[in-house]
């Protein structure tokens, strides 16, 4: 590949090329003493600290271009990767100008020799918000106090722009990431998913955040903001370093300002939340063992699940044979709402959905009401009487006219919404006697319920119980037989329906002692679904499959697309998209060749996070096939959106089509509209001839069939290839 040199570069700035290996070309002279920084001997990655590293291998999979501050022997430039082709990037590196970098380093030290070694560290935060306004810039700094106990962030001082002191309820994904990065800078803050809970954004006009954690004892104690209202420089290292060596500073000065009596056990002092502008004091509650601060859910205004798990404690050492139950109730297909609505209509719902079910909740007896995490809520009956079979029925009439608050649609700024709950039903006192016990079984409970067609609620019975020690059994033996490597990768093809001869292969994950492909064993234990063993076996069949293709190719015996299906669960895996970029770097040959099955439900109930997944997954070589289709208007919604380029039919949709003749209709449309969208449809599981007739005269193109070819292992598959590939 040739790039077009350029003769006169700008003062400090270098061109190259970074190859496919990862070793930069020179395109451009430049000084001598810049020029030796990069050893072109030496692939880029290896000249890296590991964090820069990380960065680079990130953008490349993601390739887009972009700017990164890179250090190489001791130097930091700052370097921008722009993708040429497939596997060439043109990459313009200039070093930073060092004097504010050293001119950060040197506030920092003095920072360091100056505090003080008295305890009134707090009377030093005004000092240090003043030098980090001073070298950061920065409309308005914050400093948060994390409670963990309650997933709050209450803002303790402020300076700067005014602000309306308002404790934030933020989302887990982003202390997770804050903490996972050390950091993380933010344009175009009101556009950004991970700080949609600071409404405050908006309306003040802030566009660009800085925020890094201030960690005390090895724990998330609270977060330094810097705000700007207009857009700011790219952030350095060197600037992350210096803001992180003041929240370094300000964690003492923090644990001093608001001692936290509930995590210390200390007594209760009232609690300062400080602006510029002067001090807000707000006294601080007596402890009350129910109805603190501590057991009250921010948004709501609810108990919340530390609450229930200690008023069960209580109730349970009271009960003396009376017994009680625990209602699990959540809201279904919550985060489809909060995507196509937005999060504040979605929090608009669940204070809404919080006042029916206080109201449900004061009208009866012996009830406690309590939020659970999003989109859960749970509901404590107690003294329902000695006898088992009539606390059961009574149990049953609360949990059907709980359903009942739910018919009528809820009115949310003009807008009438229709809400579905599923509820799960634990009774005590049964075997287990703790908390968390009755909270796992109403959770299996209601995940039946929302599994189970038109169920509205479901109560966990001596049978679930036996299902879940069953699905506990076949755990350990899937454990057991992941480590001495019974599990065996089997490969059915999918054939054209012209002329039978095959399109692609899909690799089915086997147990050969069981007799069962993985698809079957969690249709039979649906609990095992949510097991991160799930995970552990979907990525050992990748690798598998990824070794088995790229073997081959080099031996030129297949050069079939391949297919496999991933699980919701592990297709939302935060390390998903790394696990295949390094899979594809191992195994190149299946880069462009590689289908994930996705099932349907999955792009459903997980709309954005989805359409991430598959973007990045495209931009890797991956395609990905919407997988169970069942012929609805909402999947063909998700086709077109996600501009998926493959589609699988679900084979219990096939089975239908005998007992519903107008279903013909629909699917000819579909293989109509998918041969102008230029999409491959496969209809899965033909397994009669009448069935394959059936498709036949609807034009369809593609079939996996077990009356053509059945599921075989790979030594059957090699010789059935050499007879029917042409």
């Amino acid at each position: 590949m040739q790039l077009p040199a350029v003769h006169h570069p700008q003062h400090n700035v270098c061109f190259f090329r970074l190859d496919g290996e990862g070793f930069l070309v020179p395109l451009t002279a430049a000084p001598q003493e810049l020029a030796r920084l990069f050893d072109v001997e030496r692939p880029l990655l290896e000249q890296l600290n590991q964090q820069d590293g990380a960065q680079l291998t990130q953008l490349r999979q993601q390739r887009t271009a972009n700017r990164l501050a890179l250090t190489i022997q001791d130097r930091r430039w700052q370097c921008h990767f722009a993708p040429v082709d497939e596997q060439h990037w043109l990459v313009s590196a200039y070093l930073e100008q060092h004097q504010q970098q050293d001119e950060l380093g040197l506030i920092e030290w003095q920072l360091q020799q100056n505090r003080p070694s008295s305890a009134n560290l707090a009377a030093r935060i005004p000092t240090l918000i003043d030098s980090l306004i001073q070298q950061q810039g920065g409309d308005r700094v914050i400093i948060w106090r994390h409670y963990a106990h309650e997933e709050l962030l209450r803002p303790l001082y402020s300076q700067g722009l005014s602000f309306n002191l308002q404790p934030v309820k933020a989302e887990r994904r982003y202390l997770r990431t804050l903490l996972n990065r050390g950091g993380l800078s933010y344009s175009h803050c009101t556009q950004q998913p991970l700080l949609s809970a600071f409404y405050y954004l908006a309306t003040d006009g802030i566009q660009h955040r800085l925020d890094v954690p201030i960690i005390l004892n090895g724990k998330l104690a609270g977060i330094l903001s810097v705000e700007y209202q207009q857009s700011r420089p790219p952030v350095t290292a060197a600037d992350m370093q210096f803001v992180a060596a003041i929240a370094t500073e300000l964690a003492e000065s923090l644990n001093e300002l608001v001692p936290d009596s509930l995590a210390s056990g200390s007594e209760p002092v009232p609690e300062v939340a400080a602006s510029a502008q002067g001090l807000a004091h707000f006294p601080a509650p007596q402890p009350q063992p129910l109805d603190s601060i501590a057991w009250v859910d921010e948004l709501t205004g609810l108990h919340n699940r530390c609450f229930i798990i200690n008023y069960l404690q209580d109730t349970l050492a009271e009960q003396q044979g009376d017994h009680g139950a625990l209602l699990l109730i959540t809201i279904d297909e919550f985060n489809a709402i909060n995507s196509a609505l937005g999060y504040q209509l979605g929090e608009q719902l669940l204070i809404a959905v919080a006042e029916r079910l206080k109201m449900f909740s004061a009208a009866s007896h012996n009830t406690k009401l309590a939020r659970d995490d999003n989109n859960e809520f749970m509901l404590v009956i107690s003294h329902l009487g000695h006898n088992f079979i009539q606390a059961k029925t009574k149990v049953a009439r609360l949990a059907q006219e709980v359903n009942e608050l739910f018919l009528l649609p809820f009115l949310l700024d003009d807008l009438r919404l229709q809400v579905n709950i599923s509820t799960g039903v634990s009774l005590f006192p049964l075997v287990t006697p703790t908390p968390l016990s009755y909270l796992h079984q109403a959770d299996c409970a209601k995940q039946l319920a929302q599994r189970l067609p038109n169920s509205r609620y479901v109560m966990f019975d001596l049978a679930m119980a036996k299902e879940m020690r069953s699905t506990l059994k076949i755990s350990k033996m899937l454990q057991a037989a992941l480590k001495q490597q019974q599990w065996q990768l089997y490969f059915q093809p999918q054939l054209t329906m012209q002329d039978h001869s095959p399109l692609a292969i899909e690799a089915l994950l086997y147990w050969p002692e069981q007799g069962q492909s993985l698809t079957a064993l969690l249709q039979l234990h649906p609990f095992l679904r949510d097991s991160s063993l799930i995970d552990e076996l979907e990525k050992w069949a990748l690798y598998q499959l990824a070794a088995r293709y790229q073997h081959w190719y080099q031996q030129g015996t297949s050069s079939l697309d391949i297919a496999i299906k991933i699980s919701g669960r592990y297709f939302h895996s935060p390390y998903f998209i790394t696990t295949v970029s390094t899979l594809l770097d191992r195994y190149p040959a299946c880069r462009d060749r590689l289908t994930f099955e996705i099932a349907e439900a999955v792009f459903i109930t997980e709309p954005d996070e989805s359409r991430r997944q598959v973007t990045q997954l495209t931009a890797l070589g991956v395609n990905v096939a919407l997988g169970d289709f069942t012929g609805g208007y909402s999947s063909l919604m998700k086709i077109t959106e996600l501009s998926l380029k493959h589609l699988k039919i679900s084979a219990t949709y096939l089975q239908e089509l005998e007992h519903h003749p107008q279903q013909h209709v629909i699917l000819r449309s579909l293989f109509s509209l998918a041969k102008q969208l230029q999409m491959n449809v496969v209809a899965d599981g033909v397994n009669t001839e009448q069935q394959r007739a059936t498709l036949a005269g609807l034009d369809c193109p593609a079939i996996q069939s077990s009356l053509l070819a059945q599921a075989m292992p790979e030594h059957e598959l090699i010789k059935w290839l050499a007879t029917h590939t042409h």
